[in-house]
């Protein structure tokens, strides 16, 4: 799954025609495969649009991380990276960094 680009997702998806009761899971792989990808560019949206919130969080790109990875549990590299090492509580301490911020400038 890991060397899967957004082409051949896209041309899976269209071949199926959404009808595959994998479709969920698979696109879950595709985006929780490219977690690094996803968290840099939420870090970047934080940082330019909500300063403060970003102050408050930090540059560190591991709640980022945890962030892109909210909601894809069922994903194959959920699975391996996060429940087999066992750092379910890391990432949820990390997400929850989001949860806590003052978060002064989110309601733009």
């Amino acid at each position: 799954m890991d060397d899967m680009t957004l082409q051949e997702l896209i041309g899976y998806i269209d071949a199926t025609e959404g009808s595959n009761n994998n479709l969920q899971r698979l696109t879950h792989d595709f985006f929780a495969s490219h977690t690094d990808q996803m968290a840099e560019g939420l870090r970047e949206f934080v940082q330019e649009n909500y300063p403060l919130t970003f102050q408050e969080i930090g540059s560190s790109l591991e709640p980022y991380r945890a962030m892109a990875l909210k909601g894809t549990s069922d994903s194959y590299y959920w699975q391996q990276e996060v429940t087999a090492k066992g750092k379910e509580t890391e990432y949820m301490t990390q997400w929850s960094k989001f949860i806590s911020a003052k978060k002064f400038d989110c309601y733009k």
